[in-house]
């Protein structure tokens, strides 16, 4: 029987899994000095820092123009999962996560 140890890996809730982390196999760690823990952060901090930058206006949204203003050709339609119109930085955040295919 394998030991439980606490997984952090994306997205990103601790759970408990048998044996080495499902997100980082063969990584001696799982948590926050764990492979699969540092991706998402860095994932994470990367969709943060983009959706600073589309966010002209800092009303905490995006809009259909403000993507294609600051990045013509973008897809609007895969970030606005909910369909209202609207990216919010969870749908960031969710696109870039590796479930999500980000």
């Amino acid at each position: 029987r394998q030991p439980m140890m606490v997984c952090a890996a994306p997205p990103m809730h601790p759970v408990l899994v048998p044996g080495p982390c499902p997100m980082a196999p063969g990584a001696a760690m799982c948590g926050p000095a764990g492979p699969a823990f540092q991706a998402a952060a860095q994932r994470q901090a990367s969709a943060n820092a983009a959706f600073d930058a589309l966010d002209r206006n800092r009303d905490g949204v995006i809009t259909r123009a403000e993507l294609a203003e600051a990045s013509p050709g973008a897809n609007f339609d895969a970030l606005d999962q909910n369909r209202d119109g609207v990216i919010t930085r969870d749908e960031m955040l969710q696109a870039a996560s590796p479930v999500a295919g980000g």
